[in-house]
């Protein structure tokens, strides 16, 4: 039973058949029975300081809208529904309309018990169960490595996957490959240059705007091991398609290896190319004019170009002004080659025939102005059933010695992914990349990260996990080994944890299932990063508390039924740290080197 578990118990009454409650019949409750009261909304959390109260809820101002209600007035009512649960000891009304509620002192012992037995899936859910969700993350293009701002948009998207995972979700993992149109070509060509340079010969053109990164070279050099000078005399209609090939090989190659680097995952590759190869980018033409959303227009000129200077060239569009959006889009380019949105509707229609519950597409800050068209195109190829979603994330910058980190020498024009997981590792770039609201910008600084200080987020909450391994395991040099397993932990007298410090930590740890939850539904993973970092700060407080004063200290062989507990506490924290790391990806050290 957690926190928010006692509100929804207590308020399912309302929803029978038959109410629980001898109420008027003309109360204003009695219009909630048999009715589907739709809690998902409902936050349970801990009051802020100084408030009474163990758990805090903002029930009444859900339940406001169904009664046409002021909040306040609608927590006045349920005092007394919630009042009833066996669980709770008082209810109280506070500010606009929050409700405070006391819960009775065995509450918090059984939800040390329900940590020891649940261990590290404490905190999983089913409210997901028998639904699927498709969360597609990264997808950068493949022509160079991944960079930092890749990085973020990596963590996040496998993270959100991981939390969906927790919540009973059937999830699949996917990357979306950009294998055709003009940035392959590009690609090609600056790769024929670079051959030609290992081949030791000038090229002929030589590429405005050519990409360059030094690991064209690597790829040149590999290319012409293979070949050797074959393609020196040929014209561009002969290399052009196998220099393709051969890049986007070499690049999803390294482009997966920096993945796995950093433990990113995908179940599942879509590669553009292939798409067009099935006509789905003629079935999201067809199904677009059939609904009227079609048309060879004009585009006004770009904001900021004059008007004088703007040539309108007429192209196939997507009216999604017709739909609210504020301008059109096109789906071709004037060669007739379809646009990027055509492509990622070919896409979606791909993702729509595989019947998602939920899409969710984790994307860089810099595609905002894609959302609004796409979704309105999707829901129209849906026929409205797609459930779409975007999580959009800002920059990242990199911070040593208080200065920007350069460039890298082998990507050319910005900084590597795998050159920061090489200097910080990759538990400490995963924690870091969802320290944030990911619609915030951020900064990793290299040198706190390296830090064995409370300034370091990540070094102080795997502090606090081997901290409580080296509590056990000086327990078993006095108890000896079975004193710490489960079995023995779960009968120890938990109703000894009593002190304010004991009680704060395990009022926090029983808010964890919560966070789980509302952190897969708000799309949020840093609520993870910082729920784990207040666990953190408790059990360090009680560590310095032990240190200060004898009685205090976990472990007292003058006391060993208060040691037990203690001990028992110890272990539910670890099984909460655990959970929250494998849901961040992350390797608990029981051990610390930093």
């Amino acid at each position: 039973m957690t926190p928010r578990h006692v509100i929804l118990d207590a308020l399912s009454a309302l929803g029978r058949e038959t109410c629980d409650f001898d109420l008027a019949s003309d109360h204003p409750l009695r219009s909630l029975a048999r009715t589907d009261l739709s809690l998902a909304e409902v936050t349970c959390e801990l009051p802020p300081k100084g408030t009474e109260g163990d758990i805090a809820t903002n029930v009444a101002f859900i339940l406001s809208r169904r009664l046409s209600l002021s909040p306040r007035d609608t927590a006045h009512l349920l005092v007394p529904v919630l009042s009833a649960s066996p669980y709770v000891e008082e209810v109280s009304v506070a500010g606009p309309g929050f409700l405070n509620l006391t819960l009775k002192e065995g509450f918090w012992a059984d939800t040390v018990r329900a940590i020891l037995s649940q261990e590290k899936t404490f905190g999983h859910g089913v409210w997901g169960a028998g639904q699927s969700v498709n969360v597609e993350y990264v997808s950068a293009n493949p022509t160079g490595p991944l960079h930092m701002a890749h990085g973020r948009v990596a963590v996040v998207g496998d993270v959100l996957a991981n939390l969906f995972e927790a919540s009973g979700f059937d999830v699949t993992r996917e990357y979306y490959i950009n294998d055709r149109g003009v940035q392959v070509d590009k690609l090609a060509r600056s790769l024929y240059m670079r051959y030609c340079e290992v081949c030791g010969v000038s090229c002929e053109t030589v590429l405005e705007g050519a990409y360059p990164g030094a690991y064209l070279i690597d790829i040149a050099q590999d290319l012409y091991a293979r070949d050797g000078r074959t393609w020196l005399d040929k014209d561009e209609s002969a290399w052009l398609s196998p220099f393709k090939a051969f890049a986007m090989s070499a690049l999803m190659a390294m482009i997966r290896h920096t993945m796995d680097v950093v433990g990113i995952k995908h179940d599942v590759f879509v590669s553009e190319q292939d798409l067009f190869d099935r006509g789905l980018f003629d079935e999201v033409k067809a199904s677009l004019d059939a609904h009227q959303l079609t048309a060879i227009d004009t585009l006004p000129p770009p904001k900021g170009k004059k008007a004088e200077g703007w040539t309108a060239e007429p192209l196939l569009l997507f009216k999604a002004t017709k739909l609210g959006e504020t301008q059109d889009a096109p789906l071709c380019k004037s060669d007739g080659s379809p646009t990027y949105l055509g492509g990622d509707l070919a896409y979606h229609t791909d993702k729509l025939s595989r019947q998602f519950d939920l899409l969710i597409n984790v994307w860089g800050a810099d595609h905002a102005s894609q959302v609004g068209r796409l979704k309105a195109a999707v829901d129209v190829l849906s026929e409205g059933k797609a459930d779409l979603s975007f999580v959009l994330c800002q920059i990242v910058h990199v911070l040593q010695g208080g200065k920007p980190v350069k460039m890298s020498k082998r990507a050319g024009s910005y900084v590597e992914l795998e050159d920061i997981v090489q200097d910080v590792g990759a538990d400490v770039l995963r924690f870091m990349m969802v320290s944030r609201e990911h619609t915030t910008h951020l900064t990793l600084d290299i040198d706190v990260v390296k830090e064995t200080s409370s300034n370091n987020p990540v070094f102080y909450v795997h502090y606090a996990y081997a901290r409580g391994h080296s509590v056990l395991k000086e327990a078993q040099k006095i108890w000896g080994h079975d004193v710490t397993h489960t079995s023995r932990l779960k009968k120890a007298r938990l109703d000894l944890l009593c002190t304010k410090g004991e009680q704060d930590l395990i009022k926090k740890m029983a808010f964890w299932p919560a966070c789980v939850e509302g952190s897969t539904r708000a799309r949020e993973p840093h609520r993870i990063t910082t729920f784990l970092t207040d666990v953190a700060t408790r059990f360090h407080s009680l560590w310095s508390q032990g240190n200060q004063q004898t009685t205090l200290r976990f472990l007292r062989e003058d006391d060993p039924d208060v040691s037990l507990a203690r001990l028992a506490l110890v272990q539910a924290m670890l099984y909460v740290l655990a959970s929250g790391f494998a849901i961040l990806g992350i390797t608990p050290k029981e051990t610390l080197t930093w």
